[in-house]
């Protein structure tokens, strides 16, 4: 019997097209539809549905871009050779983004992010190579001059050797007065209800966030795709997570309220400015919403907004701490992607009783953090010497971000999409075919470029055809070589 669909229903939080296409998904996934069966023509859907012809033709192109229908020109519209796989694998519909809807799956195994690290410091020191894979500031943007007369002049001081000893577990004295004011400008204020601790980077602060708000069980809800070091840290602890689908806007509202229902989530991971891996910027009425959800469950946000100052256009967003809600709020910071890296200095603003539980973890897992560079942070913030670094940190990392952009434009094949960051380092690249990404790094890298695999970014075991691409790493004329490489890579990959 042939397969006639039901009406969409009215629904405010779903797009009519992502309807069609989770209806169609759904006919593949329970064996309504069936591999090689024709659907009815674009005309007749539209009628079944009770929707416009081009709405389903919005849902059937993102379907033949996963690999669930095919279109086969002068014939119709049929069900793939994979797609039972494709509609099963698929456990996040919600990527209904212009960047992420319909994103390719394919064939490669789920690699391991310790080794990708591993791979990207080894990789850090050859020269042969243009490396999009890194994570971390250029060597050229360090403030390694600065940073040495600091530590000079702090260990010439009468009590110098101070400097080499143990600091208080909440941090320098003197660091926590000069962060003040930059949160301050942020709109995260100090006040008796928070308080700031000092982490051995933003990666410490977010394992003592998630042992002092989930160790009692529950899940974490994150990105997805979402920070590498969130996933690794969650596995670590055998934390369940629960992934969130993402649209061009960030993370999903509506797709949080559905994995809410589902799921006992006591904790709620984001990075809302220049995401890690997208490159994507929440906006203030999205952060909103997700706080207004997260404060009617109860539910402890985590803030991770390391990447605030590598703002490269438009105007700052109020981080999530100082929105109405933001008590909920536990805000995560560091120094390693605007300053330098192997300083590992971190903080963490939280409120009671929070705090306290950061604290006393903190003081039994290392007591404190290196009092030299803390010591190192809080006089480049004290006499002004971060914010111009950061001002050249700026100019530099926006005409690199420009010219990724305009040669991702002229040598990426048109089924590669990719976002447009307006901060951060990085930017994600998506591709409508099945590329086995794991071959296609192999083939770059004899090529002379990398790239981070994009399943490092999932925590659910997608396999999909993404990868994340460093556009601060490298100089502009670098840049350009590297992607005409890639782009000749990608090619070749998927004509095999």
């Amino acid at each position: 019997m042939p397969w006639t669909p039901d009406p969409v229903q009215p629904d405010k939080t779903t797009p009519v097209h992502v309807q069609v296409r989770h209806a169609i998904r759904e006919a593949v996934r329970v064996g309504a539809l069936g591999s090689g069966d024709r659907l009815p023509s674009v005309r007749p859907l539209a009628a079944s549905f009770g929707v416009n012809r081009l709405t389903v033709l919005k849902a059937v192109q993102a379907l033949s871009r996963s690999g669930v229908l095919t279109t086969v020109k002068g014939r119709g519209i049929f069900v793939g050779p994979d797609a039972a796989r494709c509609a099963a694998s698929d456990p996040t519909p919600g990527f209904d983004g212009p960047f992420f809807e319909g994103a390719a799956e394919g064939p490669h195994e789920i690699a391991s992010v310790a080794a990708a690290i591993r791979s990207a410091v080894s990789d850090a020191s050859r020269e042969d190579l243009i490396m999009f894979s890194a994570g971390v500031p250029p060597r050229e943007m360090l403030p390694a001059r600065a940073i040495r007369r600091k530590i000079a002049a702090m260990l010439q001081e009468p009590d110098g050797p101070a400097h080499l000893g143990y600091a208080p577990t909440e941090g320098d004295g003197p660091l926590r007065d000069a962060l003040a004011p930059l949160l301050e400008t942020r709109g995260v204020v100090r006040n008796d209800k928070n308080s700031i601790l000092i982490t051995c980077g933003a990666q410490q602060g977010i394992m003592l966030c998630l042992d002092a708000v989930v160790r009692g069980g529950g899940a974490v809800a994150l990105e997805s795709p979402g920070y590498m070091g969130t996933i690794a840290a969650c596995r670590l602890r055998g934390i369940p997570m629960v992934p969130v689908a993402m649209d061009a806007g960030g993370m999903s509202p509506a797709q949080l309220e559905r994995v809410l229902r589902q799921s006992e989530v006591r904790a709620l991971y984001t990075v809302p400015t220049y995401q890690n891996p997208t490159g994507i910027t929440q906006s203030r009425r999205r952060r909103e919403r997700l706080l207004q959800i997260a404060a009617n469950r109860g539910i402890v946000v985590i803030e991770d907004d390391t990447y605030y100052d590598l703002r490269l256009g438009g105007r700052p967003i109020p981080p999530m701490k100082c929105l109405p809600g933001g008590e909920h709020v536990v805000y995560v910071g560091s120094f390693s992607k605007s300053l330098a890296p192997g300083l590992r200095v971190g903080f963490v603003v939280a409120s009671e009783p929070i705090a306290s539980d950061l604290r006393y973890l903190k003081e039994t897992i290392d007591i404190s953090s290196g009092s030299l560079n803390q010591s190192v942070v809080a006089a480049l913030l004290s006499d002004g010497q971060y914010a111009r670094h950061i001002a050249r940190v700026r100019r530099t990392y926006r005409a690199r971000r420009d010219a990724m952009l305009a040669a991702l434009e002229a040598h990426m094949p048109s089924w590669a999409r990719f976002t447009r960051p307006k901060g951060g380092l990085h930017l994600w690249v998506i591709f409508d075919r099945p590329i086995d990404i794991d071959r296609l790094l192999a083939r770059a890298r004899a090529a002379g470029v990398t790239f981070t695999p994009g399943q490092l970014f999932y925590c659910d075991d997608r396999k999909p055809s993404c990868l994340r691409l460093n556009f601060a790493a490298q100089s502009e004329e670098r840049i350009e070589q590297g992607i005409e490489r890639l782009a000749r890579c990608i090619r070749l990959e998927a004509k095999r």
